[in-house]
């Protein structure tokens, strides 16, 4: 994953540059720049899995290569980074994880902590929609073969509208499930809608009106055991 400061605003490279939680970065950059060194550990290549320390590019390495630049690409840090460990007496309970220089084969267990993520949710802003059910007055739902479903807001629940005469729910909390369900979606991964080709036929559509009049339309769509939204 790559990182870029736009505009004094990081955003994930491999996610068309959408915006990450800038706190984290802050918190990879200052543990960086805390790391002391506190003892050599092993240089034998054949032990570096052991340590999570093996090259990051082989088939199901567990390490991971971190590389600070600066706005004109010269190199601030580069380490491959390890497992941590938090029982070591050497740490003094403050934990501790093993790191190595790129081309150096010394290992060496560090004070300190860096915590990388492993997948694009573990670093951006997942939030998609930022409202409650209470702020809900109507929500349509237009599913691709034509079927419309109508959920309104009714005290302090919903209701659903248009129940085919001689049915009932057998669930009364199914309209809700509508509400809380986009209300609360949290994405893991952004792509430029230009990139992602979809036919219309295919996508839910989905429009929310809040009680103060805003108006919300969302697309839903599944692609290759992934679920999109737009």
């Amino acid at each position: 994953m790559t990182f870029k400061n736009v505009a004094d605003n990081w955003g994930l490279d491999e996610s068309d540059n959408y915006p990450v939680q800038q706190y984290k970065i802050a918190q990879v950059i200052f543990g960086v720049s805390q790391l002391k060194l506190l003892e050599a550990k092993t240089d034998k290549k054949d032990q570096w899995g052991k340590l999570h320390l093996e090259d990051p590019n082989l088939p199901n390495a567990k390490s991971q290569r971190l590389t600070l630049l600066d706005a004109e690409a010269n190199i601030i840090a580069d380490l491959i980074v390890g497992r941590g460990n938090f029982s070591l007496p050497q740490t003094a309970g403050a934990g501790g994880i093993y790191i190595r220089q790129p081309q150096d084969e010394q290992t060496w267990l560090a004070l300190g902590h860096l915590d990388l993520g492993v997948e694009p949710r573990d670093w951006l802003e997942r939030r998609i929609v930022n409202i409650t059910e209470d702020q809900v007055d109507l929500v349509t739902v237009v599913h691709p073969d034509g079927d419309i479903i109508r959920i309104r807001s009714e005290g302090d629940d919903f209701k659903l509208l248009n129940i085919p005469e001689g049915k009932a729910l057998t669930d009364k909390n199914i309209p809700r499930s509508y509400v809380s369900g986009v209300a609360s979606l949290l994405l893991n991964d952004v792509k430029h809608a230009g990139k992602i080709l979809i036919n219309d036929k295919d996508k839910i559509r989905v429009d929310f009106k809040l009680k103060d009049g805003l108006a919300l339309k969302f697309e839903l769509w599944q692609e290759n055991e992934m679920r999109w939204v737009a």
